[in-house]
C-alpha cells in the first residue's frame, strides 16, 4: 500500500470528527470527554419525554445541539419489535471516505418510549467514541476501503468475542481466553503483519466500546429508576463480567504487542 493511499484513508470528513481542541488528551481523559458527552445528551434529552414517549426528531434535536449540526449524525427509526438499538457508518461509494453515522432507535409510528433511554445512551455512547477516539475511525475507514469487513471476520466477532460467556470461577476464565487465543490466532493464520494489527485493534475497540456503553446503559437505567420512571429491569444489570470484556481486551491487547515485538527482532536481525 502506498504512503498517499495510507494517507488518504487515514483522512476523515470534517463531518465525522471534532475540532483538535476538543479531543486532545490521552486515552482515558478522550473516554471521560466521550462519556460526558453522552450524559449531556441524557440530560437535554429527558424533559422532552412528555407523557413517557418522544420523537425521533425530539432526539435528533438534541444530538445536533450537543455535537453540533457539522457533524453528520443521523437518527433513524426503526419499527421492527425485535429490535434493541443500533449505530451505523456510510461510506461515500466515490471516495470511500465515512460521510456519516447513525443513532438507531426502536420506535412505535415515530414514538420513542422513555424505556428506551438506556438503549439510546448505550448506542450514542458508540458514535460519541467514534468522535473522541478519531484514529478508530480512520481504521475503521481503511479496513472498509479495503475489503476487510468480511462475513468471516463478523461471524468470528459475534461467536468469539462479542458473546456472553457466563464463566463461573478462574478456571472458566482461563479455558474461555485459551479458547479466544487459539480461534483469533487461527482467523489471523496467512494473513499479513499489518492486517493482523488492524484487525486486532478493531477488535479490541469495539469490544472497549461496548464495554463502556454497558456500564453507561446500566447508569441511566439506575438514574431513571431512582425517579420511578418506567425502565426494562434487565438494563440495570451489569453484563460487562459476563462478556467478559476486560479480560478479552488484555488478551488482544497482548496479542497485537507479540505480533509487533516479533516483527521488530526478525527486522533487527535482519540489519
Amino acid at each position: 500500500m502506498s504512503k498517499l493511499i495510507k494517507n488518504m484513508l487515514n483522512k476523515l470528513s470534517p463531518h465525522v470528527k471534532l475540532q483538535y481542541s476538543q479531543i486532545r488528551g490521552n486515552f482515558a481523559q478522550r473516554q471521560n470527554k466521550a462519556i460526558k458527552l453522552t450524559e449531556k445528551l441524557y440530560e437535554d434529552i429527558l424533559p422532552k419525554f412528555k407523557k413517557g414517549t418522544a420523537t425521533i426528531q425530539d432526539v435528533q434535536d438534541s444530538v445536533d445541539k450537543v455535537v453540533g449540526k457539522k457533524v453528520k449524525i443521523l437518527v433513524r427509526k426503526n419499527d421492527d419489535s425485535d429490535f434493541d438499538g443500533g449505530s451505523d457508518i456510510f461510506y461515500s461509494k466515490f471516495t470511500g471516505a465515512i460521510t456519516k453515522t447513525t443513532l438507531d432507535i426502536n420506535s412505535i409510528k415515530n414514538k420513542i418510549r422513555v424505556e428506551e433511554l438506556p438503549t439510546i445512551m448505550h448506542e450514542f455512547l458508540h458514535v460519541a467514541d467514534q468522535l473522541l477516539h478519531p484514529k478508530y475511525l480512520a481504521r475503521n475507514q481503511k479496513m472498509a476501503n479495503f475489503g476487510l469487513y468480511t462475513n468471516k471476520y463478523n461471524r468470528f466477532y459475534d461467536s468469539f468475542l462479542y458473546n456472553i460467556e457466563m464463566p463461573e470461577g478462574k478456571k472458566d476464565k482461563a479455558y474461555i481466553l485459551r479458547q479466544v487465543r487459539n480461534r483469533t490466532h487461527n482467523f489471523l493464520r496467512r494473513m499479513s503483519t499489518e492486517d493482523k494489527i488492524d484487525y486486532l485493534q478493531d477488535a479490541r475497540y469495539c469490544l472497549l466500546s461496548e464495554h463502556y456503553a454497558y456500564q453507561m446503559q446500566a447508569k441511566i437505567a439506575k438514574r431513571l429508576n431512582k425517579k420511578h420512571i418506567p425502565i426494562d429491569k434487565r438494563d440495570l444489570i451489569k453484563e460487562n463480567k459476563n462478556f467478559m470484556f476486560q479480560e478479552k481486551i488484555d488478551l488482544l491487547k497482548q496479542m497485537a504487542f507479540d505480533i509487533i515485538k516479533k516483527e521488530r527482532q526478525k527486522w533487527a536481525k535482519s540489519q
